[in-house]
């Protein structure tokens, strides 16, 4: 015998004992024998159709579930393992079982608040001279006797003049100096020249 003959041998083999081992497991000889199954009657029968399964659930005053019925006894042909699916016990749910705990709700809330004090610790507070340098650009200047402008994000500023808890201190033709009132901090913001 060929490569391809024993293969073919093997497979009818392993189907015959797969349909043996499914039938020795699935079937049930006391039950078929008692509700009066035949093989001449499942043919005589017709096709099997499922029960419909009692959806309401009678509950005691002490709230647990109340003793089910005896299922009655199955039509000739039907199918047993429809039988003893109506014989399996509802189970009480009191919840998802996908949904999230509180404890594990409350714990999650923690760890993200403690998360965000652990990075407000670590970031740096904003350096205020920094913060109004890339706020600001230096628009114009002027600067003749006895007058000294600059014109800042539109605003036109004398010195002495505050924006953004920032003093206007000194203009010259190119730059305007600013102090910060708090900390003393010196910011120079620089008149952006256009290229020729």
């Amino acid at each position: 015998m060929s490569g391809k003959g024993w293969i073919y041998v093997g497979v009818l083999v392993t189907s015959v004992v797969a349909f043996a081992v499914d039938r020795a497991l699935r079937s049930e000889p006391a039950s078929a024998e008692a509700g009066g199954l035949s093989s001449g009657s499942e043919a005589d029968a017709g096709p099997a159709r499922p029960k419909a399964r009692n959806k309401t659930k009678i509950t005691s005053k002490t709230g647990q579930s109340a003793p089910r019925a005896p299922a009655a006894e199955p039509p000739p042909g039907a199918d047993p393992i429809l039988d003893w699916l109506e014989r399996i016990p509802e189970l009480p749910v009191s919840r998802d079982v996908f949904a999230l705990s509180g404890s594990f709700l409350a714990q999650q809330r923690k760890l993200e608040e403690a998360v965000k004090q652990a990075q407000a610790k670590a970031e740096p507070a904003p350096d205020p001279g920094q913060t109004f340098a890339s706020q600001r650009q230096l628009q114009s200047t002027l600067v003749g006797p006895g007058v000294a402008l600059a014109v800042v994000n539109g605003e036109v500023l004398r010195i002495g003049e505050e924006i953004d808890g920032f003093t206007l201190t000194r203009v010259d033709a190119y730059r305007a100096e600013f102090r910060h009132q708090g900390s003393g901090q010196t910011v120079s913001l620089y008149l952006a020249l256009l290229p020729d």
